[in-house]
């Protein structure tokens, strides 16, 4: 299944060594730093690589780990880990304009735009009989290919373990000696179980 991504992607390009222009910029100053530290401590070979091995290190992190947005995204945080929506730095940081019908008005290079942001409720997939699940996947493929301006889907999962509630729940079923809603109570453990909400116990 494919579809078309609206998006610009961004290329960068390559200079050297299949590095880009900001790649090698760390590399060339972590290198030479790397280098006077070897000739030019008066210390034992061993050492020195070692001494050197520092600045080359931080220097591979800024390459390929994309340490300075790591740091510049902690800095951030740090910041503004009390403030409040209207608080003025942080409004001046989103470059945040104004709230008005539900939208974000934000500044950004090409001018003023709208931010939506939409709250949507998880389901289980899982469960869903085999046609509503190709039916999901098709009108979210429409969704994609109808978008023409930029989305982003922030998503967070958290684990879901019903054992406790089973549990309690199995406590009170015994206490009642119906052997009815042990069956109810078995064959609902059972589904659980199925879907891997659960882990036997």
């Amino acid at each position: 299944m494919t579809y078309e991504i609206p998006q610009s992607l961004q290329y960068k390009e390559r200079i050297v060594f299949n590095l880009t222009l900001e790649q090698f910029i760390y590399a060339a100053i972590s290198g030479f730093i790397a280098f006077l530290l070897y000739a030019k401590l008066h210390y034992s070979i061993p050492a020195r690589i070692a001494i050197a091995c520092i600045p080359a290190g931080i220097g591979l992190l800024f390459m390929y780990c994309d340490l300075w947005t790591k740091i510049s995204d902690w800095w951030a945080w740090y910041r503004f880990r009390k403030a409040t929506m209207f608080d003025p730095e942080l409004k001046k940081y989103l470059k945040l304009n104004a709230i008005e019908n539900s939208c974000y008005y934000v500044q950004t290079k090409q001018g003023e735009k709208r931010i939506a942001v939409l709250k949507i409720e998880p389901l289980n997939f899982k469960i869903k009989p085999k046609e509503e699940r190709d039916n999901i996947i098709h009108s979210f493929q429409k969704l994609l290919n109808a978008l023409d301006f930029p989305i982003q889907f922030a998503m967070y999962t958290d684990d879901l373990n019903l054992n406790k509630y089973l549990r309690e729940l199995g406590d009170r079923v015994q206490k009642t000696k119906n052997p009815v809603s042990k069956d109810l109570f078995n064959a609902h453990k059972n589904y659980f179980y199925i879907f891997g909400l659960v882990s036997p116990f």
